[in-house]
């Protein structure tokens, strides 16, 4: 999965999201 641009009005929006799809993955595969 790719790190999210560095978009300063978008950065923090997509720093969360990628963070839930971090999280998801982890959950996933345990």
């Amino acid at each position: 999965m790719t790190k999210p641009k560095n978009n300063p009005e978008n950065t923090n929006e997509q720093n969360v999201k990628y963070t839930l799809m971090k999280l998801l993955d982890l959950e996933i595969s345990n």
